[in-house]
């Protein structure tokens, strides 16, 4: 009789020294001395760069090169972390010389980057997106509850202009919900696409019931279409909540940016007590195409309480099944589900950059290995 044969799927497991975490409580670990860098001695890895210290008064951390690496060994002797007051310090510091690699550096500083003559910088697609969320439990608002009501939204959103504008051109309009990187994007495939189109939301919502009040704004069965916008202020998040405000004013809707502390918003607004009508935020998926987290009955980041059968069972086939091929036209039927549902409106899939010196020659940096992998191989001149 053959032994069974265990997989694990979509499971961080780190290895952990016995020597030096096996008499430390589990409920101590993230204040041990061994994970704050107190005590250098008790932090263990297996990476190319070995931790040793840090400065709290120069706001640093250092790691110095591991000469037992497994691999390619590092050709930078030391590497310094610093921390900087704010993004205007940083630009000027890596235009300077005095910090070889930024990251990020931010969409309105990529051009000074690029363009210094000494500086350059990479732009590269990611896994993260910005979305909303609409509440699709009755018991808390039934405002979005059909389907059109949930597309007008989209259709009054110019997602171009978003990623010209607030974006700075780092991102792309997101056709679907698989973004750039993913085995399953493809925009070909995609059967509804939400281009700006706002007479087309009056109809819309016109189809659903909604008439305009006294007041210019949409009402249904003595409801007002008014709802706050619950999000993390900070970055663009502002701007892009008073941009959706503006849209959505234009087609009769009464949106409230509810700005608040970013733990706040994600807990427990949407992940424990779901008090909220809209919310926004940033995700990021990862190379496997999967989005049960979001969409699948119970999911985890399920915030917006969907529910599709028919989502949630190609959501389990398509974990299970091993041709790519197969696997990716499920993935693709699931997209444009949830693409007709709209539980979400998937605004922009973003893009990231890293800045550099003229120092450093061989540094890479991509959506799929991150800003920090080929630290190993690059050389300082």
């Amino acid at each position: 009789m053959l032994a069974p044969i265990v997989f694990l799927a979509n499971a961080y497991a780190p290895m952990v020294p016995a020597h030096i975490w096996k008499d430390v409580p589990f409920k101590n670990w993230a204040t041990d001395p061994g994970s704050t860098g107190a005590d250098p001695s008790r932090v263990i890895g297996t990476g190319p760069f070995k931790f040793q210290g840090t400065s709290a008064s120069e706001g640093t951390t250092t790691l110095v090169a591991n000469a037992d690496y497994w691999d390619v060994k590092p050709s930078i002797d030391k590497l310094i972390f610093q921390t900087w007051p704010d993004d205007t310090s940083l630009l000027q510091a890596l235009l300077k010389g005095d910090v070889d690699l930024y990251h990020p550096v931010t969409p309105a500083d990529v051009g000074t980057v690029q363009n210094s003559g000494t500086t350059k910088a990479i732009v590269f697609d990611t896994y993260g997106f910005r979305w909303y969320g609409t509440n699709m439990r009755p018991a808390k608002t039934k405002l979005f509850t059909d389907v059109r009501t949930r597309q007008a939204l989209m259709y009054a959103l110019d997602r171009e202009s978003i990623v010209k504008d607030l974006f700075l051109g780092m991102a792309t309009v997101a056709e679907g919900t698989q973004p750039v990187l993913s085995p399953a994007y493809d925009p070909s495939a995609i059967k509804t696409h939400y281009n700006y189109d706002p007479e087309k939301a009056k109809s819309l919502l016109a189809e659903v019931g909604w008439k305009a009040g006294a007041d210019g704004i949409l009402e249904l069965n003595g409801e007002k279409f008014s709802f706050n916008i619950l999000y993390g202020s900070g970055g663009n998040n502002d701007q892009l909540a008073a941009y959706m405000q503006q849209a959505w004013k234009a087609i009769g809707i009464d949106a409230k940016p509810d700005p608040s502390d970013f733990a706040t918003v994600v807990n427990p607004a949407i992940t424990t007590i779901f008090d909220f009508q809209m919310c926004m935020l940033g995700f990021s998926w990862d190379p496997t195409g999967d989005q049960s987290a979001m969409f699948k009955t119970g999911g985890g980041f399920n915030s917006t309480g969907y529910s599709n059968p028919q989502v949630d069972k190609l959501l389990d086939e398509s974990q299970r099944e091993l041709d790519p091929a197969k696997r990716k036209q499920m993935l693709e039927e699931i997209n444009n589900l949830v693409n007709e549902d709209l539980p979400v409106g998937v605004i922009v899939f973003r893009q990231e950059a890293s800045g550099y010196g003229d120092r450093i020659h061989n540094y890479s940096a991509n959506g799929n290995g991150g800003w920090l992998w080929s630290l190993n191989y690059i050389w300082i001149s």
